[in-house]
């Protein structure tokens, strides 16, 4: 078994004795996204090794099934699987996790896009410990997983794409590997000791979705496994796509059912959040996304910019204007940014997180809906101005763009 020491080091290479995981996708919906992991996949996996198992969960929209049928011959060796009806997420894992036999399990939701390495990261991660039960890779959007900015959802910073973002995050690593409460389902490896320990995850509690996965991780935890974040691995989720607006009500369901089955948890998470194992990961990241400091600036502002939209989701005057101001003061200042944007498929103040020239921008979803004019057009609306409130601590002057 490799030691935790090896890996901090820097190798990938995880012990001959490990066994080879399988990697098992549940499908349901959200054609355009698992278009988008499949060819991932594909194009980052070593699927002669790690064997490939979708599992349909019921029937599917004519889009769906095109994409399988498209995408299934250039997966080698893939396996499909169907069930007549919809099931839910936590009996397709089973399913999956009962044709691969004896490895471990890699978990992926249908949402999520990989880059190449990344389930030979994962793998040494599970095995740089005897008594790790799951490894969770981080995310832009993830919980206790996210970066650069921690529960939040994240877009790609500026001027990156997945493949050196992801980069980025290898290369600064230590390899640490922060203990977590609980791993994240929409890209979880579970090793098989864990695995015939525990059992499987609780399809009749849990049904269609949301919460298997803790219940799962907080099992195995009282059973003394542990659960691992890995600090070398970036994998891009979108997050929602196969519930959209129904898992609201859905994760609030779950929540309380693990409240009861599991008293201590949310003391966990809180005592979790408060100690922030992530901490050094996130500094690291952040850090890393900041432009060079001119040698002789004068001690650094704070400044925050109120803008009423940000490129490259809106690309009026104004709006490119603001963020070439912002860009030309981040090698001086400490820069924040407050913004609105209008996506098709967030609810009304939904938060997006951009770091930009080594600014951060927050973005809050406003589609111009509401029927107070000043809500609608600006954002002088009191959910908006509670978040602001929270997040803009001491940041002065503030500038605004009108």
């Amino acid at each position: 078994m490799e030691s935790p020491e090896a890996s901090r080091n820097g190798s990938t290479s995880p012990p001959s004795d490990s066994p080879l995981p399988g990697i098992v996708v549940p499908v349901h919906g959200a054609p355009e996204e698992l278009d988008r992991c499949l060819a991932s996949v594909g194009a980052a996996t070593a699927l002669d090794l790690y064997p490939l198992l979708l599992v349909v969960d019921g029937p599917q929209a004519t889009a769906v099934e095109r994409v399988l049928e498209r995408r299934l011959p250039g997966l080698k060796g893939a396996r499909l699987f169907r069930t007549a009806r919809r099931s839910g997420f936590a009996a397709a894992v089973n399913r999956g996790i009962e044709e691969l036999a004896g490895r471990d399990a890699l978990l992926l939701n249908s949402d999520v896009e990989v880059t190449a390495g990344w389930l030979e990261r994962l793998r040494a991660a599970a095995s740089s410990a005897p008594r790790i039960a799951s490894v969770t890779p981080l995310t832009n959007h993830g919980t206790l997983a996210s970066v650069p900015r921690w529960f939040e959802e994240n877009a790609l910073p500026a001027g990156y794409e997945l493949a050196s973002f992801a980069d980025l995050v290898e290369r600064i690593s230590e390899r640490r590997y922060p203990r977590a409460p609980t791993g994240v389902g929409f890209c979880l490896y579970l090793r098989r000791q864990a695995l015939d320990a525990v059992g499987n995850f609780d399809e009749a509690t849990f049904g269609l979705g949301y919460g298997e996965e803790v219940d799962w991780c907080l099992r195995a935890t009282a059973l003394g496994f542990e659960h691992v974040l890995d600090d070398a691995t970036f994998v891009f989720h979108r997050g929602s796509a196969s519930f959209g607006e129904e898992g609201k009500s859905r994760s609030r369901a779950a929540q309380r059912i693990l409240e009861r089955r599991h008293p201590g948890y949310r003391r966990q998470i809180a005592a979790f959040t408060r100690d922030n194992p992530l901490r050094p990961v996130l500094d690291r990241i952040w850090d890393a996304l900041q432009p060079p400091r001119e040698p002789a600036a004068p001690e650094p502002l704070r400044l925050v910019h109120l803008v009423h939209g940000w490129p490259p989701w809106n690309h009026a005057g104004v709006e490119t204007y603001a963020r070439r101001l912002v860009r030309r003061l981040s090698a001086r200042h400490h820069q924040s940014v407050y913004a609105r944007y209008a996506p098709a498929d967030r609810p009304f103040g939904h938060a997006l997180e951009l770091v930009d020239g080594g600014a951060r921008v927050r973005l809050v979803a406003n589609k111009f809906e509401q029927r107070n004019p000043l809500s609608r057009n600006a954002l002088d609306e009191p959910r908006f101005r509670a978040d602001f409130g929270r997040r803009r601590q001491n940041e002065l002057p503030i500038f605004f763009y009108l």
